[in-house]
Order: C-alpha cells, then structure tokens, then sequence
C-alpha cells in the first residue's frame, strides 16, 4: 500500500486550513506519502465543521499524491 511504513499522525482540533495545509506539507517533506489523522480532539468531531475540515485534507493529500488514513477506535 505504501512505499515507506513511515504514517505519522496529523492532529486536527481545529479548523485552522492553512496551519493543517502546512502541516501536511511538512509530512510529505519528511519522506512519507501517507499519514493518519487523528481528530477526536476536534471541537466539532463528527459534525458539519468536522466534514469540510476533512474534505479540505483529503483535497490537499490528493493534490500531493498522498494515502490519508483515518483513526477509527473509540
């Protein structure tokens, strides 16, 4: 799936896109193409606010040819 086993999280508690843009940016600087986000922490988890910023990753990950794993355990 992946051609390095380096998917480090990206924490999103906030709806801050150019932060969370530069922060995806810096992952795939460091050598990896994948990368799980970690979003309980959001104040809107779930919600309406939650799905754009997710959109928004999704998109960016995308444009840089990146794998985007959620974390799913509750």
């Amino acid at each position: 799936m992946y051609d390095n086993y380096t998917v480090p999280f990206l924490w999103v508690a906030d709806n801050n896109y150019d932060s969370i843009g530069k922060e995806i940016e810096k992952i795939k600087e460091s050598g990896s193409d994948a990368f799980c986000v970690e979003s309980r922490v959001h104040k809107d988890f779930c919600g309406p606010d939650w799905w754009n910023v997710m959109d928004f990753v999704i998109s960016k990950a995308s444009s840089l040819n990146m794998n985007v794993c959620l974390l799913d355990e509750v």
